[in-house]
């Protein structure tokens, strides 16, 4: 994704042509990528068409594939350490960053953070686009059974 959308505005189609993915299905993976927040959507007012574009998080992750502590990503960010906290505990999460704790010698901990690989990202991410599409045709399959009973 981030090679499709990068620091400019990008339409919802034109990524899923590029990607030559379906429509719906590239908006749906797009927005559960925003929600992270990498990515922000914005909806042009004449046509109702959804516009991607990488948001100071997405753009830091893009940009740093070394390690990189709270602090400085907070600052790169220009946001505060809990906002950043947050959203770099859901990237954790959704296993898009990797989080390691680091022992200091006179005591304490820090963690640093660092961007999967983007192989892994890819790979993660058709895993997850082809397990949407196997519950959407489970859902149908169901919905068709429900409909027939009906008849």
């Amino acid at each position: 994704m981030f090679d499709f959308v990068k620091s400019d505005v990008k339409n919802t189609s034109d990524i899923a042509n590029e990607l030559c993915l379906d429509y719906e299905l590239t908006y749906r993976l797009l927005r559960a990528i925003g929600s992270l927040g990498i990515l922000k959507e914005e909806v042009n007012s004449e046509d109702g068409s959804s516009r991607f574009s990488l948001t100071p998080q997405g753009r830091l992750i893009k940009d740093n594939p070394q390690y990189v502590t709270l602090e400085d990503l907070s600052r790169k960010a220009a946001r505060d350490k809990s906002t950043v906290h947050r959203s770099l505990q859901k990237l954790v999460n959704e296993r898009i960053v990797h989080k390691e704790t680091r022992t200091q010698k006179e005591r304490g901990y820090y963690h640093i953070y660092c961007s999967v690989d983007h192989q892994s990202l890819k790979t993660e991410t058709e895993n997850r686009v082809s397990e949407m599409v196997k519950n959407c045709s489970r859902l149908l399959s169901s919905f068709k059974v429900d409909l027939e009973k009906l008849d």
